[in-house]
């Protein structure tokens, strides 16, 4: 029986203290078994820092990686980078919290389509009111690509966000 190839979760984590346990605690009660969640920390300056240090004592799978100084969140996910070793990789953000069938869902979904990239919806959340508003389009849409010039064009489209944490 194949096992689940490892999936790679890079997380930038500033001034996040009172969201990124909510966050990893999420992803830890997956139903989808081999996360590798890397926290990026990105020189906070508060209480961060020891919060990610605690997530990573308490689960064998989460690492937390401190930036040499404050970059922003470009940086901070492109370093997250250097420590994935999944066979698939997505962004999520340190005040996002998922699913509990999230990462099978998506797992399952890139295998059977022998996807490059998946692109999923999302719910904005507010506290008291719940879920209010469909973030993305919820269509379920495959586009096949099969060169570098539909490539660009579809890169360059408005089909695919620029959010990386949908990705």
């Amino acid at each position: 029986m194949e096992t689940n190839k490892k999936v790679s979760i890079v997380i930038p984590v500033y001034k996040a203290a009172d969201t990124i346990t909510r966050c990893v605690e999420s992803l830890e009660r997956n139903t989808y078994e081999n996360l590798q969640i890397i926290l990026i920390e990105d020189c906070s300056g508060d209480q961060t820092i020891n919060v990610c240090k605690k997530l990573a004592s308490m689960y064998d799978n989460v690492q937390c990686i401190e930036n040499d100084e404050n970059h922003g969140v470009s940086y901070t996910r492109n370093h997250g980078l250097d420590y994935a070793d999944g066979n698939y990789l997505m962004f999520v953000d340190s005040d996002d919290y998922v699913d509990v069938t999230f990462a099978d869902k998506l797992y399952s979904k890139a295998k059977k389509e022998n996807a490059d990239i998946l692109q999923f919806g999302f719910y904005y959340y507010t506290e008291g009111l719940g879920a209010v508003s469909v973030g993305e389009d919820q269509n379920e849409e495959i586009i096949y690509i099969h060169n570098m010039k539909e490539r660009k064009k579809f890169l360059l489209s408005e089909k695919i966000t620029y959010r990386c944490w949908n990705k």
